[in-house]
């Protein structure tokens, strides 16, 4: 039950919040870049510039994990790519988010995912990143955290021995200014 639970906290939050640009949602707030066109508009340039700090929090994150046979982040395939922000409409806005998934262990292990998520956590809470409210059930595992810089970041045990990271950059209107 927790398990589903938390599954759908998590669907909940993308779909609420991430779409891609083609207007389809993406089931976890980002999609692959193959195939991906590139276009002129102002919000999807300024949101691929930040893909080179989304990747940076994203190895940082990786980083925390302490296991002995972890892969290297580069080992894992890309999955970033632009993302509509909802705030409106109207209004096409878009931002950068890259997730990355470690399995922890070969067979389920609830105690080493949340030790791992917890390592995730208190690395985000030294540097400076601030809890945000927890749209789940209170006893989801997954956590959201935004910086002063308005990147988000997602810490989303899935207790089948895996662990999701989830980082966003902050939103850009049509105009190429950070919006949100």
């Amino acid at each position: 039950m927790r398990l589903l639970t938390s599954a759908l906290a998590l669907a909940a939050v993308a779909l609420a919040g991430c779409q891609t640009i083609d207007g389809a949602t993406s089931p976890e707030g980002s999609t692959t870049t193959e195939g991906t066109s590139v276009s002129g508009r102002a919000d999807e340039a300024a949101a691929r510039e930040q893909q080179p700090r989304v990747r940076e929090i994203l190895r940082d994150l990786w980083d925390q994990f302490d296991l002995e046979d972890k892969p290297p982040l580069e080992d894992k395939p890309g999955e970033g790519d632009l993302v509509a922000c909802s705030f409106d409409t109207t209004a096409q806005s878009s931002s950068w988010a890259e997730t990355a998934r470690l399995r922890v262990a070969e067979e389920e292990n609830p105690e080493l995912e949340a030790e791992q998520a917890e390592l995730v956590r208190a690395w985000l809470d030294d540097n400076g990143w601030e809890r945000i409210d927890n749209p789940a059930p209170e006893s989801s595992p997954v956590t959201y955290h935004r910086n002063d810089d308005g990147f988000t970041v997602t810490v989303a045990p899935q207790l089948d021995a895996r662990v999701i990271l989830d980082v966003e950059s902050p939103c850009f209107d049509d105009q190429g200014r950070q919006v949100g």
